[in-house]
């Protein structure tokens, strides 16, 4: 069985050795992806096989050594492959050496959200400093000037009014939760039908994002409307129902 596993290893090493000059262009790419996930899932492997700890962090590792090579070949004009794969897995394994310092002291459950929280920290800081990463500014970029915001909410309120241009009556039925965009297409409709545990509200405030909030103060008052748009706090079926937002509760299903 060991000699058979062998041979297949062999054969494989061999058919990517000769992959370049028998396959084209575009199926070559395709497996150079497939190779790097494939180192991420051997690591997977390792860690939960030996230890039982469930990590959803690798994606961490796998982004370093990318934008380490990134760097290297694009602004620093290193061409030698040796040189970008040493380089880019000193980056990752300097990196995962305090991350795997911090997490250990964990198990279970609590490793794996504690990977996450790194993971999602390192997203985090590849969109904010574009000038560092070479990340896409146009995703965020309109938040920072006053003619791309104009025209972003020109575009999220023409959205909206679809609603009220439709030549039919539009009837919204809410379970649970209609926060942000949402509640605002459940004021604009018609008539909003909701069950007991729904809830509206415009969260994104309090991360310094709102929309255009044109139906609310008409709805339920511009004290209470004030208060939404202002604390970012959610409000139930019941309060909503109390100030004519829509018809008495139903159970919806």
């Amino acid at each position: 069985m060991k000699v058979a596993a062998w041979i297949g290893v062999g054969v494989a090493l061999a058919a990517l050795v000769f992959l370049p000059h028998f396959a084209t262009p575009y199926y070559v790419t395709l497996v150079l992806p497939a190779l790097a996930y494939a180192i991420a899932l051997l690591g997977f492997n390792l860690l939960f096989g030996y230890t039982g700890l469930l990590s959803f962090g690798h994606a961490l590792f796998v982004a370093l050594g990318a934008y380490a090579t990134a760097v290297m070949t694009s602004k620093l004009g290193v061409k030698s492959f040796e040189l970008v794969l040493l380089v880019s897995a000193a980056v990752s394994v300097a990196a995962a050496i305090p991350v795997a310092l911090l997490s250990v002291r964990y198990v279970k459950i609590f490793f794996g959200i504690l990977t996450l929280a790194f993971g999602m920290l390192f997203h985090s800081f590849l969109f904010k400093f574009y000038d560092i990463t070479g990340g896409d500014p146009t995703k965020e970029a309109w938040k920072h000037d006053a003619l791309r915001w104009h025209e972003h909410l020109r575009v999220g309120l023409a959205m909206e009014m679809m609603v009220w241009d439709m030549k039919k009556p539009v009837i919204a039925s809410v379970q649970g939760h209609a926060l942000g965009g949402g509640c605002e297409l459940a004021m604009l409709c018609d008539i909003t039908i909701a069950s007991a545990d729904a809830t509206f509200g415009e969260p994104e405030v309090r991360f310094s994002d709102v929309g255009p909030a044109i139906v609310m103060p008409w709805l339920i008052g511009f004290k209470k409307a004030r208060e939404l748009l202002y604390m970012g706090d959610s409000i139930n079926a019941a309060a909503i129902m109390a100030r004519c937002f829509m018809p008495p509760l139903s159970s919806c299903g």
